[in-house]
C-alpha cells in the first residue's frame, strides 16, 4: 500500500528543518534539501512547495496513534540509510531529534 505523502505545515518549518540538518550534520543545504523531499513522499522540492502551498498540513506524529508514528520512523531510516547513504545511528537521531512530521520545533 503506498504511502500518502507528508505536507509540512508551511514553507518556513520545511526551511528551518533543512537549515537545521545542514548545519547540525555538516552537510551542504542542497543535500539537506534532498533528504527532507525523500522523507516527506516527494520527488522534487518544487513539488513538495507546491503541495504545501495548496493543500492541508498532514497530521503531526503527535496527533497520530504511536504504531502510526513508529511506521513513519521507520520509513524515514529507511530512506536516509538507503536512497541517501546516512549511517544507520544518525538516520536514527534524526528521526529521533528531527523528525520532519513532528508539530514542535527543530
Amino acid at each position: 500500500m503506498p504511502v500518502e505523502p507528508f505536507v509540512m505545515r508551511d514553507e518556513a518549518r520545511a526551511l528551518e528543518w533543512v537549515r537545521v540538518f545542514s548545519e547540525s550534520c555538516a552537510v551542504p543545504a542542497e543535500f539537506a534539501a534532498a533528504v527532507l523531499t525523500s522523507l516527506c513522499g516527494f520527488g522534487s522540492w518544487d513539488v513538495m512547495m507546491f503541495a504545501i502551498g495548496n493543500m492541508p498540513p498532514s497530521p503531526s506524529d503527535e496527533s497520530i496513534p504511536p504504531d502510526q508514528v513508529h511506521e513513519r520512523q521507520s520509513r524515514y531510516i529507511a530512506i536516509m540509510t538507503h536512497d541517501h547513504s546516512i549511517k544507520p545511528l544518525i538516520a536514527l537521531a534524526v528521526t529521533d531529534f528531527l523528525s520532519p512530521s513532528t508539530g514542535q520545533r527543530c
